[in-house]
């Protein structure tokens, strides 16, 4: 299939109660990244304390890519997302019950994968 460009949204809490997210684009293609602002690193903020990511919302399912992998600051975290699990229309997405913490000054990727291995 063709890749079609797809937008998520990533949303993150701080210990001390910051909250942020990240709006990000991706291609559909295994090995891509997502992007926000066109880059494939995402920072955590350091000042706020650990960082939990606690939902992703997809505006549409890829076709291609059904899973991404997560990596922290260049190494493979072995924490899989499923994109099917993340999408607007689904009521209990995967994150919810169960955030993904996060270092302060953290780089995370999210890379794109066939399949969630």
């Amino acid at each position: 299939m063709a890749a079609a460009k797809y937008t998520g949204t990533a949303y993150f809490v701080c210990s001390d109660g910051y909250k942020f997210n990240h709006y990000f684009t991706a291609s559909d293609v295994n090995t891509e990244y997502w992007l926000v602002n066109g880059q494939n690193e995402w920072v955590m903020p350091g000042t706020h304390g650990v960082v939990a990511l606690y939902d992703i919302i997809l505006g549409s399912n890829a076709t291609d890519c059904r899973g991404v992998n997560v990596y922290v600051n260049g190494k493979d975290a072995v924490i899989k997302i499923r994109t099917t699990m993340n999408l607007l229309s689904v009521q209990t997405r995967q994150l919810h019950g169960c955030p993904i913490r996060f270092e302060p000054n953290a780089k995370l990727q999210f890379k794109q994968a066939t399949l969630a291995t």
